[in-house]
């Protein structure tokens, strides 16, 4: 891997993204930047869940919304397939995350949210993504259609095997196809899903700029020069 092309390619992305939420943030209130159009979506009340109850019902509801609308349509789900819980897990370190299905399908697939000692409002906006992140067409389709297909995988590729660039990337794509086909068609659900990818590109960028001490863009508000430890801090 060239880590100087990887960079370039980074900032480009970065841009794109940027952009495109400004594209959005204009949707969402005329004349808004992306900081202010966040502002309206967070203050909104039909995007507020109150409670973990109201958010596990939440996540339950859109997780199964996709499995039924998407079975039979646009993917083959087996029967065993289709019950994916959604549950708060018994940790509190923040974020949200998938395990998958016993080996006999006697234990379900389960998408977990963690939340944060204290924390009680959700915001659906920043968050839809992520329901399909991790659960259907995301790591829920993926790790569970392993696990069905012990008559081409053996246990350990079923149930152990784990490589990031395809495991992440499938659920990546995932999210990108829900927006193809007009599940994130709300300007605050879209709004959410650039702003998880802008989170990734901005790694790759901090990443390989830090230890490789690049060039930061002026257009991103800084003066210009080498990007270093002490500057990235």
């Amino acid at each position: 891997m060239d880590l100087e092309e990887t960079y370039a390619w980074g900032v480009q992305e970065l841009d794109r993204l940027i952009a495109e939420q400004e594209r959005v943030a204009e949707e969402i209130r005329p004349g808004a930047t992306i900081e202010e159009a966040k502002e309206v979506l967070d203050n909104d009340p039909a995007r507020q869940l109150k409670g973990t109850d109201a958010l596990q019902a939440w996540m339950q509801e859109l997780s199964d919304k996709a499995v039924a609308d998407l079975a039979g349509v646009h993917f083959d789900i087996p029967d065993v397939m289709k019950t994916l819980e959604c549950k708060i897990a018994p940790t509190d370190e923040g974020g949200i995350y998938y395990t998958g299905p016993s080996d006999d399908f006697s234990r379900p697939g389960r998408m977990w949210w963690s939340v944060p000692p204290g924390e009680d409002t959700f915001t659906t906006w920043a968050e839809t993504t992520t329901v399909y992140h991790e659960g259907v067409p995301g790591h829920h389709l993926q790790v569970a259609t392993a696990t069905y297909r012990r008559e081409l995988l053996n246990k350990w590729r079923r149930n152990v095997c784990w490589t990031s660039g395809h495991g992440e990337g499938w659920a990546l794509y995932a999210e990108k196809l829900m927006q193809e086909l007009g599940y994130l068609k709300d300007p605050g659900d879209h709004m959410g899903m650039l702003d998880m990818q802008r989170m990734r590109a901005a790694r790759v960028v901090f990443d390989i700029g830090v230890h490789l001490e690049l060039d930061v863009p002026a257009r991103w508000g800084r003066a210009p020069g080498r990007r270093t430890r002490a500057t990235s801090s």
